[in-house]
């Protein structure tokens, strides 16, 4: 008689590395749940940002397709759910919002759904869908990496999904600070609004360093408007930037990086891409049979199109050239001013030797951080000050 095989069992720590920030920092998480409701095709998402007295309780509520029970409890029991695989690249409007065009959605793991987590253990789901509208309360611990538990079932004839705080949030971010991460990252289709305590998101919560506006003028046909939003870090993925096209207050097919490049703008993988947004306003593209009836794209062989494609992006090729330059040289000025103390003391030629040095390293790898650029160039400055080989060997070991 064959013996049973044991259960399998998960560490207490497992979710923590599964999840990985997406459950320990706020900003990430909050990043996460608003991009699972641009996946539901929801138009509006209103966020309640809890209070250090714990007075006001995280709740983040969207309008979105939303969930039956049986697809929560799927979707939920699956660890790495593969979203595109699941349901597609595209999602369909909710029935009362069929005009407008499929969208690509941006989950690919089904990470992003623990984001709950990191507002609050146990925290509070209601998904609503198909007539009904179910609560679940989802836990840590026990036997499994969460759980969860049906505390409520109505009717209901709306759709959507609302996350709920069930205990006080340890807070890291201000209301202000939040409006201003997710401006940043999800203000490219206006026909996606989220609000944080009743005040809707907009440019205006885009601190000025941030932002800047340029212009790209085009012949016989008229000038586009050019906004560069800078997100100041690298995401994981570039799922909420690239460019994104807006005529008539209408977004023009998907944001990102290749759908509508003449030429290849940036390469997916570098720190940029992860970084930037641009929104190009080009209202007189309505008025050139430019876009597709559905709102998918440009007409490939429209010469109005065309024209402002080449322009546009040859704009925006110029701007992140001209970021990338500054850059570099706010990296070099900083090692130099670091490491100037130690610089001065060796010899002409090997401070001639660190120069050139620090040059080549910022001008050539542009994916290194400046802590690692100024960790690599200290290295070196205190190897060429070394005077002896014993020194050579103590500054090695240290």
């Amino acid at each position: 008689m064959a013996s049973e095989l044991p259960l399998l069992g998960f560490d207490p720590r497992f979710l923590d590395r599964h999840a990985g920030p997406i459950i320990s920092d706020l900003s990430v998480a909050l990043v996460e749940l608003v991009a699972n409701a641009w996946d539901a095709y929801a138009t509006a998402v209103e966020i309640t940002w809890p209070t250090n007295s714990g007075a006001q309780k995280f709740s983040i509520k969207d309008n979105g397709r939303g969930m039956t029970a049986a697809q929560f409890e799927q979707r939920w029991g699956v660890f790495d759910y593969n979203r595109v695989k699941a349901e597609g690249e595209y999602v369909a409007p909710p029935a009362e919002l069929q005009k407008l065009a499929p969208r690509r959605v941006y989950g690919r793991n089904g990470r992003g759904r623990h984001g709950g987590f990191a507002f609050s253990n146990p925290y509070e789901i209601a998904v609503e869908a198909a007539g009904e509208k179910v609560t679940y309360r989802v836990s840590r611990g026990g036997h499994r990496p969460f759980d969860w538990e049906i505390i409520k079932r109505e009717q209901s004839a709306g759709h959507g999904v609302e996350i709920r705080a069930v205990e006080p949030t340890r807070l890291r971010l201000g209301a202000a600070e939040v409006r201003e991460v997710l401006g940043t990252r999800f203000l490219t289709d206006p026909n996606f609004k989220v609000s944080v305590d009743g005040h809707p998101v907009t440019f205006d919560d885009i601190p000025q360093d941030f932002l800047r506006e340029t212009f790209a003028d085009i012949d016989g046909v008229g000038r586009a408007k050019i906004l560069m939003i800078d997100s100041q870090r690298s995401d994981r993925t570039t799922r909420q930037h690239g460019i994104a096209w807006h005529v008539n207050n209408r977004l023009v097919g998907d944001c990102g990086w290749r759908g509508t490049d003449y030429e290849r703008v940036l390469d997916g993988r570098t720190s940029e891409a992860k970084r930037f947004t641009f929104i190009v306003f080009a209202d007189f593209l309505a008025d050139n049979d430019a876009i597709l009836p559905d709102w998918s794209g440009f007409q490939a062989g429209n010469e109005t199109w065309r024209k402002t494609q080449v322009a546009v992006q040859d704009k925006i090729r110029e701007e992140i050239a001209a970021f990338s330059s500054e850059r570099r040289s706010e990296a070099k000025e900083a090692v130099h001013e670091r490491y100037a103390s130690i610089v001065t003391r060796i010899a002409p030629s090997a401070r001639e030797r660190w120069n050139s040095f620090v040059d080549q390293i910022v001008d050539t790898c542009p994916g290194m951080s400046s802590e690692q650029i100024e960790q690599v160039a200290g290295i070196l400055a205190n190897l060429e000050a070394s005077t002896s080989k014993y020194g050579l060997l103590a500054k090695l070991h240290g």
